[in-house]
C-alpha cells in the first residue's frame, strides 16, 4: 500500500473504516503522529491539534506494559508488521484495551499505524 493510498483511505474510507480508530505516524522513531481520524479522536479524547506532532506516548499510563512497547519498537525498527495488545489511556486517563495492528504504508519513512481500539464494556481490573 502506498502512503497516498493509506491517507486517502483514512480521509475517504468506507463507513466501516471511519468507525475504526486510526492514526498515521512517521516511519522512524519517535513515530510522531501525522494524522488521526474522527474515530480516534472520539475514542482517545485528544483533538488533532493536541495529538499531531506528539507521539503515542500520550496514551501510555501505569498499566501500559513496557515489554509490549519494546516488542512493538523492535518490530518497527526491523520493518516488520506486528500486532500488540496494550492498555492505553484516554485524555481523561480512562484505561482501554488497544489491539494495535501495524503495517508499513510504503517503502519510504512513513508507516500506517492501524489502531483497532475498543473501550471495555465492563470495568476491567488492571494489575497494580
Amino acid at each position: 500500500m502506498q502512503l497516498e493510498d493509506a491517507l486517502l483511505e483514512l480521509r475517504l474510507g468506507d463507513e466501516a473504516s471511519h468507525r475504526r480508530a486510526r492514526v498515521i505516524t512517521e516511519g522512524k522513531s519517535p513515530y510522531r503522529i501525522l494524522q488521526i481520524n474522527a474515530a480516534w479522536v472520539e475514542l482517545c479524547g485528544f483533538e488533532a491539534d493536541e495529538a499531531v506532532g506528539s507521539t503515542l506516548a500520550l496514551l501510555h499510563g501505569p498499566s501500559t506494559r513496557e515489554d509490549s512497547l519494546a516488542e512493538l519498537g523492535r518490530a518497527l525498527a526491523h520493518g516488520h508488521a506486528t500486532v500488540q495488545l496494550l492498555v492505553h489511556y484516554t485524555k481523561s486517563r480512562t484505561p482501554f484495551l488497544n489491539l494495535i495492528q501495524v503495517a508499513a504504508a510504503s517503502v519510504s519513512t512513513w508507516l500506517l499505524l492501524l489502531c483497532c481500539c475498543r473501550r471495555p464494556r465492563a470495568l476491567i481490573r488492571l494489575p497494580a
